[in-house]
């Protein structure tokens, strides 16, 4: 018995002191959080007023810089595209990711031999960031617009590459072709 209170009289100071690390630790993301979708909505908020049409889906913004024709993207529907990723910094930052030639030789990414079929994509079947899924839909055949989200939506408290953990994202995309499903 006496050996469980000096393990007890241990272990309880030891957790507490754990508790507070991690609710401090939670505590920095939710601000850091915050931070990122004050930014998001700052950057938004000017591309609005500066006659870009915007499109807000479930924290997800699409900022069309060109608009596109036909019939929009849905959940289930094929559409092939070119990316360009790049970690959020008020605007475009650090590219990160492209499935275009022309852009990767000079991130060094190699583009053929990644898995990613040629930009094509199905829509709702969690292929994608969480983000960028949500700003896809409604995006039409021939657009060109800035899909940005907050961390929540793409890597989290993740380091993904040259992604830092907490990173907004923001991606470039031109929408090529559409096919429902």
């Amino acid at each position: 018995m006496n050996r469980f209170r000096i393990y007890i009289g241990f272990l309880l100071p030891f957790l507490s002191a754990l508790l507070i690390v991690v609710s401090c630790t939670d505590k920095e993301q939710q601000t850091a959080l915050e931070s990122e979708v004050t930014k998001i909505d700052a950057y938004v908020e000017a591309q609005g007023n500066s006659g870009q049409s915007v499109v807000i889906s479930g924290g997800s913004s699409r900022i069309i810089l060109e608009d596109g024709e036909d019939i929009p993207v849905e959940k289930g529907d094929s559409v092939y595209l070119n990316y360009a990723g790049y970690i959020f910094n008020g605007g475009l930052g650090t590219i990160f990711d492209t499935n275009m030639e022309s852009l990767s030789s000079k991130i060094g990414i190699d583009i053929y031999n990644r898995g990613f079929n040629a930009g094509k994509l199905v829509v709702g079947k969690g292929e994608l960031l969480k983000g960028l899924e949500l700003g896809l839909i409604g995006a039409k055949k021939g657009e060109h617009s800035y899909i940005v989200f907050p961390s929540t939506m793409g890597y989290g408290n993740e380091k993904k590459g040259v992604v830092p953990p907490m990173s907004s994202l923001i991606f470039e995309i031109w929408i090529l072709n559409i096919v429902k499903n």
